[in-house]
């Protein structure tokens, strides 16, 4: 009771027992089932107060998602093949984003951000192409894995391959997976082994979730302690010791004024919560206003973020390698490595599903169309734009410089540029004669041509040898001819006669 009767007295200690209050034990527990790792991640990554797992996992999907070619024997084929890859999704055209790239974030975002289990729905229906007819997959996308139930058919014998996929459609009804004859599934877990039902969330995996949590946790405490303690940033006190001292009743007050104390000074907290302005305190007794400035700096001290951040950092493949300058020095360096190495794998093993994909497309297609089916499909990527430097750009170009590398290969290597666009911009060039048009000035006309604009303004300027043919003849031959014959091999010279 004592404890209490100093709290609710004295300010200064009722704010130290609310600053300890915060510090209280609370535990951050990782889930242990699939479907509530999966709540949890999506609860976590909703608001990320570090700023740093979604920035950097948002950079991994944008970065990964590249423009992927697939290229075959028969350019009939590449044709259908490319038609297909543009118009993936097409019949929901303003709903959802069509085309194979989109898809690709779809695929990513699953694999990162959620709950890491690919399960990818197809729809199967015939499309005519060039007046033929092909079995495709005309809708694909990815289920979320939070809402998808895997059981194992054999309840004594684990069989890989043999399990049985459903979809959540209420917390007691599920559909199963595919639902009907038209319908594939194509299922991948990149982070587990084949004979796990289910899987791991990256974010559970890599320790993400649960240093998101601690930061989040820190913060929150920071940002209470904050508050509070500006509660307490004005002290109101009334009179001084000595009037109590003295024990004269004329010097103290009595139970009515501390009262009538007590609601004045409450109104004004509350006045000052309510009013603009400064709050005022207006009493005939004797008051002295002070400020009280809590050290509460320490619990928004940026060193109590270090270590989670850096446990981020690692968890998202950017890990912290200590370097010692000096006996005195040392400096930090992330070694991003990790991080793009798990990029380039998730950009494989989306090629590896869209590889199954395309074989199955070829085992749907080659009793009709043997022609195209028996040919051999290689899908390829290039290479991630945003992880290639300067010194491989430059080393590139000496590799298209000396003929190994092909036009398309370069421009997908150096810019941003669709081969086939290029092509067409530059064979309209060249009929619009654009090349003449806007010749280069001459500097240095080593190559003898110049323009030719004819008076009639009506035919279009062309390019001209400036130097006659018989002068051009006269100046190779005489190129390397010396201006006298001197020295001991100048019997054996025969580079200097005249060639008839």
């Amino acid at each position: 009771m004592a404890v209490q009767g100093m709290h609710a007295l004295n300010p200064q200690l009722r704010w130290l027992f609310d600053f300890l209050s915060f510090f209280e034990s609370e535990e951050i527990t990782v889930p242990v089932d699939f479907h509530t790792q999966v709540k949890c991640v999506k609860e976590v990554l909703r608001s990320d107060i570090s700023g740093l797992v979604n920035s950097m996992l948002d950079f991994g999907i944008n970065s990964a998602a590249v423009n992927y070619n697939i290229e075959t024997e028969s350019k009939e084929l590449n044709d259908i093949i490319k038609y297909w890859l543009d118009n993936i999704n097409i019949s929901m055209l303003g709903r959802v984003p069509t085309g194979i790239k989109a898809l690709s974030k779809e695929y990513y975002r699953e694999r990162w951000k959620n709950s890491s289990l690919i399960v990818m729905r197809t729809v199967w229906e015939d499309v005519e192409i060039s007046g033929t007819k092909f079995k495709l997959p005309t809708k694909m996308w990815l289920v979320d894995g939070g809402n998808v139930k895997v059981e194992n058919e054999e309840k004594d014998v684990r069989i890989i391959g043999t399990e049985k996929y459903s979809l959540r459609i209420t917390d007691k009804k599920f559909k199963s997976l595919p639902s009907n004859k038209d319908e594939k599934i194509f299922i991948q877990k990149p982070f587990d082994s084949w004979s796990c039902l289910y899987s791991t969330p990256f974010m559970i995996q890599r320790g993400l979730y649960k240093n998101l949590k601690m930061y989040d946790l820190i913060s929150k405490k920071g940002e209470k302690v904050t508050g509070k303690a500006l509660e307490y940033l004005l002290l109101l006190k009334k009179g001084s010791e000595q009037m109590a001292v003295q024990g004269n009743p004329d010097y103290t007050y009595t139970t009515d004024e501390l009262k009538e104390i007590k609601k004045n000074f409450k109104e004004m907290v509350r006045d000052s919560k309510t009013e603009a302005g400064t709050p005022t305190y207006v009493s005939n007794f004797d008051t002295s206003l002070e400020h009280l400035i809590p050290e509460y700096t320490r619990v928004l001290n940026a060193g109590l973020y270090e270590n989670v951040e850096k446990r981020l950092l690692a968890g998202l493949g950017l890990v912290d390698i200590v370097e010692g300058t000096s006996s005195s020095r040392r400096e930090s360096i992330l070694n991003p490595k990790p991080f793009i190495a798990e990029t380039e794998n998730g950009i494989d093993d989306f090629m590896s599903i869209l590889t199954d994909v395309i074989t199955t497309i070829k085992q749907e297609n080659v009793d009709k169309h043997r022609k195209y089916m028996n040919s051999d499909i290689q899908l390829h990527r290039p290479q991630i734009k945003q992880f290639i430097t300067d010194s491989l750009r430059d080393h590139f170009r000496s590799m298209y410089d000396r003929g190994v590398l092909s036009k398309r290969t370069y421009n997908e290597l150096i810019g941003d540029f669709d081969l086939d666009i290029e092509v067409k911009r530059r064979d309209q060039e060249s009929k619009d004669k654009l090349d003449i048009r806007l010749y280069p000035p001459v500097v240095d006309n080593r190559e003898g041509t110049g323009i030719d604009f004819p008076e009639d303004t009506n035919k279009p300027p062309k390019l001209v040898n400036l130097i006659p043919k018989e002068k051009k003849q006269s100046t190779k031959n005489n190129e390397n001819k010396p201006t006298s014959k001197t020295g001991p091999e100048a019997k054996n010279y025969k580079g200097s006669e005249e060639v008839k």
